[in-house]
């Protein structure tokens, strides 16, 4: 009889691992079957910075870094990568995979058992979420440690409360709030949700925890903020270079807001709009969930509704009123809130109507509920994955690493036809061409560039465009070379006549 109890708790904790386990194998696979690349704006930004920082070189490219050379966060896990496994669009992606199952557990471990499949489920069918994986962008690196952060907050009531386990939650809990702000400057949101947990402490008198938690955490952070400073006054020169860097940038976006009406708009229907479009019935679990968390977990309604109010209303620069606009990454933060809050009420509803008909019905409830949220939510994931393709330019750089590979001993110039595809063919290269190798942008050659090489390889890939410099891709089809590749609208020509291409100069002018 002992034995069969200890076999079933053994099978009752696995089973609360299921959902994790599950989960996880989803989001991996749904990461495996994307095709990874270099995507040529932001992504390659932080994927260059990275190499920088792998190569020992980033102060040398970056003694005045732009807004991109200031998030530290997202490409110093980037950079380690690289240091690990090498330069590739596939390792590029390692950190963007990370911060989405390090948010799948987070919101695992804080709910209670009942609770961890629908919230798993809400988890890994959110399509914003997912598309973070795939990518590398700020968003979800800060989003991972923003939830992070919040954890050990949410833990520091929790036995065993040893002075070394509280200052080892605050000390991870700071850090990864500095992590978060380093990634995305909108973290600074976790500020308010700390500075009411030791209100709320100091209301409470739980001297303890104020001592051995608070006063650190306020310590680390005074020392890291003020590290931080220093290091940028040492090496910048400004100590708010960051700051004045975001402020330049004020209202020169793409989508910033210019006229008083499409603020009135975003501030009001457009959010509205824009939350359902992206989480859909997600929010009708969310929503009521705020009010329905025990006690123990209403830190994440109060995360929840700061990341929502921060999102909704918060500026991203000081020099004017720019909310965030309405992209599916902006909104990231909020996101972990709406998977714990919805999650436990799914559990909550199920739990409640079983206790009134019938209590082994409860636990049917919460895993037909849940595979109901699949059944609703999985066609905005396959209509996600619809909107993938295959990049042809993948190919066309493994034929030419190929290429370079076999004749260590000739100098090839590579000639981009758009400027953007130059960019694409260095990252390809792991940001470090072979010394037998020089890149050209077609609107940039020089008798110079052509009297050294003894073979060129011309590319045309339109993926890169639209940009602000000109395509030569119909100067390069003019010429008539033979093609060394041709898939879809992505080509590779190849000559040994390297002075004959002072013809394209010709028809470039």
């Amino acid at each position: 009889m002992v034995a069969w109890l200890r076999t079933k708790g053994a099978i009752v904790r696995w089973l609360h691992f299921l959902p994790l386990i599950l989960g996880a194998a989803w989001l991996v696979q749904f990461w495996l079957s994307f095709q990874h690349n270099f995507t040529i704006s932001d992504p390659w930004q932080y994927a260059r910075h990275a190499y920088w920082v792998k190569a020992g070189s980033f102060l040398e490219h970056s003694a005045a870094p732009t807004v991109f050379g200031h998030r530290f966060g997202v490409f110093v896990p980037v950079a380690l990568v690289y240091a690990l496994f090498g330069v590739t669009p596939l390792t590029t992606m390692l950190v963007p995979l990370s911060t989405g199952l390090a948010i799948l557990f987070v919101t695992w471990w804080v709910l209670p058992k009942g609770a961890a499949l629908p919230g798993v489920i809400c988890a890994v069918t959110c399509v914003p979420l997912l598309r973070g994986m795939i990518e590398l962008w700020p968003d979800p690196i800060a989003t991972a440690f923003m939830v992070i952060s919040v954890l050990m907050l949410s833990q520091r009531l929790e036995a065993p409360a040893k002075r070394s386990t509280q200052l080892l939650r605050a000390g991870v809990g700071v850090s990864s709030w500095f992590a978060a702000m380093l990634a995305k400057e909108t973290a600074y949101s976790l500020l308010l949700i700390w500075a009411g947990a030791a209100l709320l402490d100091v209301f409470r008198r739980r001297g303890a925890v104020l001592k051995w938690f608070h006063a650190p955490a306020v310590l680390f952070g005074l020392l890291l903020t003020l590290g931080y400073l220093w290091a940028c006054a040492h090496f910048f020169g400004d100590p708010f270079a960051r700051l004045h860097g975001i402020d330049a940038l004020a209202g020169r976006h793409f989508w910033s807001f210019r006229k008083p009406g499409e603020l009135e708009t975003r501030l009001t229907s457009g959010a509205l709009n824009f939350f359902w479009r992206e989480y859909g019935p997600l929010l009708l679990a969310a929503l009521p969930g705020l009010f329905v968390l025990p006690s123990k977990l209403r830190i994440w309604s109060f995360y929840t509704v700061v990341a929502v109010l921060t999102y909704w209303f918060g500026s991203t620069t000081l020099h004017s009123y720019q909310p965030l606009p309405t992209i599916w990454r902006m909104s990231l933060p909020c996101a972990p809130g709406f998977f714990i809050t919805g999650g436990y009420f799914i559990y909550w509803l199920c739990s409640r109507i079983g206790n009134w008909l019938w209590a082994p019905l409860g636990p049917l409830l919460i895993v037909s509920t849940s595979a109901l949220a699949v059944l609703v939510t999985l066609p905005k994931v396959r209509e996600q994955q619809a909107t993938w393709r295959t990049f042809p330019d993948l190919a066309a750089m493994e034929l030419v690493k190929s290429e370079l590979r076999s004749h260590p001993n000739t100098r090839y110039l590579l000639i981009s036809a758009e400027y953007r595809t130059m960019q694409y063919t260095l990252a390809c290269l792991g940001f470090s061409p072979p010394a037998n190798v020089t890149l050209a942008y077609a609107g940039e050659l020089d008798a110079e560039l052509l009297a050294r090489a003894d073979k060129a390889l011309l590319f045309i890939d339109p993926r890169h465009l639209p940009d602000r410099h000109p395509s030569y891709a119909r100067q390069v089809l003019d010429l008539r070379l033979p093609a060394l590749f041709r898939e879809g609208n992505v080509r590779v020509f190849a000559t040994d006549d390297v002075a004959g291409l002072d013809r394209l100069r010709a028809r470039r002018k």
